[in-house]
């Protein structure tokens, strides 16, 4: 399920116009990505699945997160030196 959110949401900031608007995007997917963060963290905490594997989707979700804010950081480069 996360790889097919993964996928979904990538089309969907792909299809925009005009990096303001996918910076803009990639910011949500950030905030959306800690907020799944924290909703896991919680999991863990009350004991609501195996914290190994919820870890491991932890780990996921933050390696994604840091993929994002390099491309933030590559576009942001980018449009610096136009």
């Amino acid at each position: 399920m996360i790889l097919q959110c993964r996928y979904f949401t990538g089309q969907e900031g792909a299809a925009r116009q005009g990096n303001k608007e996918f910076l803009q995007f990639l910011y949500i997917a950030i905030g959306s990505a800690s907020e799944l963060d924290t909703q896991i963290e919680i999991s863990k905490t009350a004991s609501m699945g195996d914290k190994e594997k919820l870890s491991e989707v932890q780990e996921s979700v933050n390696r994604v997160a840091r993929m994002i804010q390099g491309l933030i950081r590559s576009i942001k480069q980018k449009q610096d030196s136009s």
